[in-house]
């Protein structure tokens, strides 16, 4: 796929509106795969279901709105290229690489890098090197673009608008929800009082589920759909697109440096926020919804499951091309699609071998920590 300057920059501020907006509110870090592990293997908590089903919404926003067409890439013609069994490779490495090194591109790269966290810093590069090397070493052919992937292609005046006027939109109903849900709602007895956070042996931070409300789950359901909107947005829900930045040059023809373009849009603005954070609150930083509590990670040990665990994650996504938040927005996809009537069939059997592995992954490594 080409260079997407415009659009990806826009789907980073879209991320970053959602990242923050999460931490700002709720004192959570938006990190995927622990989100859908958990999910699905874990506390099940409503918080976690709520985000799940804004990324998946996001697909049904976009066809509904007539926005599918500016986008850079859906994603399902490369899950329905690529073969079975190396999806359900990645899916399995995916998953057992972000539960033992405690994270995946969102939580790590996006998150955790602009808070400058050690861990975090080191698995972006791990996962990264041998993300690199993974893609060099085993090519994923079906996944290569006749137009040269550093070519820029810019939206029209229209297109940029309606781009922008998404960021402009997601920002208002962010704003709009710290406005309204404090005054909305307060906190019940056990939301107030059994809400209690602890860092675990990964430098996680786990509370146990407070009794949410439908309204206090908003946020979550909001976080999720714009997260979503942003990685549709950038194109990085492609895996023909992150596949086109891990092959780095040479040849020059097949490397997309669109992910640059996320850096600029998100990393970059969340380490600003943050440290306006730090200074502002002392140091100490509390969330907006006085029902939650802050569960930041401050672990910042480098350990030998860390560092493997990424290095089995940058393999599992040099693999395929997806992690696992572009993974659960493709269902949403594929779900439009097929309420089109549109044969999905092929993309929908790759895309099932490659989530299905995930959360095996998860739970593998699950054993693998109750072992050791």
């Amino acid at each position: 796929m080409p260079f997407t300057p415009v659009q990806t920059f826009v789907g980073g501020l879209l991320m970053h509106i959602a990242s923050v907006g999460l931490l700002s509110g709720t004192g959570r870090v938006m990190g995927a795969s622990g989100i859908v592990d958990g999910a699905v293997l874990g506390d099940h908590a409503k918080w976690r279901w709520a985000f799940l089903a804004g990324i998946v919404v996001a697909p049904v926003v976009v066809a509904a709105v007539g926005l599918e067409s500016i986008m850079p890439g859906n994603g399902l013609e490369p899950f329905a290229a690529a073969p079975v069994a190396r999806l359900a490779l990645s899916g399995a490495l995916i998953g057992v690489g972000a539960k033992l090194g405690t994270g995946c591109t969102s939580g790590h790269f996006l998150c955790g890098s602009s808070r400058l966290s050690p861990r975090s810093l080191v698995a972006v590069v791990t996962f990264m090197l041998s993300a690199i090397a993974t893609a060099k070493l085993v090519p994923a052919d079906y996944l290569v673009d006749t137009i040269p992937a550093y070519k820029p292609v810019y939206p029209s005046a229209s297109e940029a608008a309606a781009l922008g006027g998404l960021a402009v939109a997601a920002l208002i109903a962010r704003q709009t929800v710290n406005a309204i849900l404090p005054k909305a709602c307060q906190p019940s007895a056990d939301t107030a009082n059994g809400t209690s956070s602890t860092e675990n042996g990964d430098g996680q931070v786990s509370a146990s589920e407070c009794n949410y409300s439908l309204a206090q789950l908003v946020p979550y359901l909001l976080s999720g759909l714009t997260f979503s909107l942003g990685l549709i947005a950038s194109g990085m829900v492609s895996p023909l697109k992150v596949m086109g930045f891990l092959r780095v040059p040479p040849p020059l023809d097949t490397w997309d440096p669109s992910l640059l373009m996320v850096v600029a849009g998100a990393v970059i603005p969340n380490m600003i926020h943050w440290f306006k954070l730090q200074k502002s609150s002392r140091g100490s930083p509390k969330p907006l919804f006085s029902w939650e509590k802050w569960q930041v990670p401050t672990r910042r040990d480098i350990t030998p499951r860390l560092v493997i665990g990424a290095l089995i994650f940058g393999v599992g996504w040099g693999l395929g091309g997806v992690c696992p938040g572009p993974a659960i927005v493709t269902a949403g996809k594929l779900a439009v699609d097929a309420a089109r009537g549109e044969d999905v069939s092929r993309a929908a059997t790759g895309w099932a071998s490659y989530f299905v592995n995930m959360v095996l992954g998860f739970a593998a490594a699950r054993l693998v920590e109750k072992a050791l």
